[in-house]
């Protein structure tokens, strides 16, 4: 079943959006998505896939089916790791974490000790996830690989995560109390800056994407996306949809120039994990 709808904007050097272009619009739930490069976008079903389309809007593919690995859950939030070639999901009902390879193939559990895993976001140079557990009202912390995982930081119903390598922090969404905080993740002090928070929010943040060139936080509510400058400390309302329910915004740059953290300590072949047995083709009629 394909997800429902996918929107594109370009965001202009005035920090101005131009107007969306709708890639796919039919039945289904669209909800975590990950930009692969300025042609190929992924994102998950929470009817129980993974899929890619091309940003010409054409091409839908679902490369993940939980029906044909006997799997029942509802996928979320999303990430991907470009330099070991995988992809990264959580899954609410499962209360698990899951990843694949970029064509769908090898997919193997990370880890299922979750309750409520609403996103997760990778540390490159950690070699780390970061994990939304609306249900624990924790940050979780644990490697690609799996395995033991520690409660990073306590936050109340968190929602979005994103990880900026160049600044170090990690962002998040707090829904019920309505705000957007950032923390070092060096430390476990507890320490949050507040970012954004109250009146100077549309609504509950739900997702949270930062452009580290341009110092912004996209964000979405559910009915808006908005953008904010750190720098200018300016908002601009980016789009408001009547009936229709915003998930997760995805902040994609262009790769000029590259940033200087991807290569530092990150591995280049993909972790040991596990795969599930591969699918059984249905015989032909």
């Amino acid at each position: 079943m394909r997800p429902r709808a996918i929107y594109v904007w370009y965001i202009t050097d005035e920090n101005a959006a131009v107007s969306a272009t709708v890639l796919i619009d039919s039945s289904g739930l669209a909800c975590g998505v990950s930009v692969y490069n300025d042609t190929l976008i992924y994102f998950t079903d929470q009817d129980g896939g993974v899929w890619t389309i091309e940003t010409s809007g054409l091409d839908a593919t679902e490369i993940v089916s939980y029906d044909a690995y006997g799997l029942t859950g509802e996928p979320s939030g999303m990430d991907m790791w470009i330099y070991t070639g995988q992809i990264f999901w959580t899954d609410l009902t499962a209360g698990a974490v899951y990843s694949a390879l970029f064509d769908g193939s090898g997919l193997a559990l990370v880890s299922d000790n979750f309750t409520k895993p609403f996103d997760l976001s990778i540390a490159p140079h950690q070699g780390k996830l970061y994990v939304s557990d609306w249900e624990l009202e924790r940050l979780i912390r644990l490697n690609t690989e799996g395995g033991e995982w520690e409660e990073f930081l306590h936050v109340p119903t968190p929602r979005g995560v994103w990880c900026d390598q160049t600044s170090d922090r990690v962002f998040f969404a707090s829904y019920n109390l309505s705000y957007i905080g950032a923390a070092s993740m060096d430390v476990h002090s507890g320490d949050i800056d507040i970012i954004l928070n109250g009146s100077f929010l549309y609504g509950p943040p739900v997702s949270v994407g930062i452009d580290y060139l341009r110092d912004l936080i996209f964000y979405t509510t559910e009915s808006e996306i908005a953008l904010y400058s750190m720098t200018t400390r300016e908002y601009a309302l980016i789009a408001y949809l009547t009936g229709l329910q915003f998930l997760w915004v995805e902040a994609y740059i262009e790769p000029t120039p590259a940033p200087t953290w991807v290569m530092t300590d990150t591995p280049t072949s993909a972790p040991s994990l596990v795969p599930y047995p591969a699918p059984t083709p249905s015989p032909s009629l």
